[in-house]
């Protein structure tokens, strides 16, 4: 009886000790991972066609990228990055990307894309262009949620860790527009 009570007490011990030890790896992560950079990459317009006089876009396409620094020994999947995208201040969008892999003592970069055809959107486009304005602001706010497991398969809880970051974009194509802003000046959109 006395060697069955020490054995169990000995697995109990070795539980409990894997268990702390696998917390504490959870731990270092969630304290050091962190959004190092978010920024906008890319904007294209759809549609848009100054050689035929289309100025109009159907469509504004908004690449983000963000990078997850993740200095730890200790590689992680991600549950879930959350974003929302605001620009010239207007609700642009959001989106999500999920089981998103992080190896250890590494800086990932992840890409995603906002669309938009909305009307907001496409009069902020016209007006920079009356305006002859080519740097668009915007601002991304979001968080990624990390999941905390037991042994590595059971979710127990998560810690979410929220990210903000703003900035400006130079928008190349209405660059040769500037001589078109005086006839979006005089015209009603």
């Amino acid at each position: 009886m006395g060697k069955v009570l020490a054995v169990s007490v000995l697995i109990v011990v070795i539980f409990l000790a894997g268990i702390g030890f696998y917390f504490y790896q959870l731990y270092t992560v969630a304290k050091n991972i962190k959004i190092e950079e978010a920024k906008l990459v890319d904007v294209s317009l759809e549609g848009f066609n100054p050689a035929v006089l289309d100025f109009y876009p159907e469509k504004v396409n908004f690449i983000f990228g963000i990078v997850v620094d993740n200095p730890s020994n200790y590689g992680l999947v991600l549950d879930k990055v959350e974003y929302q995208v605001y620009v010239e201040n207007r609700y642009l969008g959001e989106g999500f990307k999920e089981n998103v892999y992080i190896p250890s003592n590494t800086k990932t970069s992840l890409n995603f894309t906002v669309e938009s055809n909305t009307t907001e959107i496409l009069e902020i486009i016209f007006d920079m262009i009356k305006r002859e304005d080519t740097v668009i602001d915007y601002k991304l706010n979001g968080t990624i949620t990390l999941p905390i497991k037991l042994f590595g398969a059971f979710k127990v809880l998560s810690v979410r860790i929220p990210f903000t970051h703003e900035g400006s974009y130079h928008l190349d194509i209405l660059e040769g527009l500037k001589p078109f802003s005086k006839i979006f000046s005089s015209s009603k959109t």
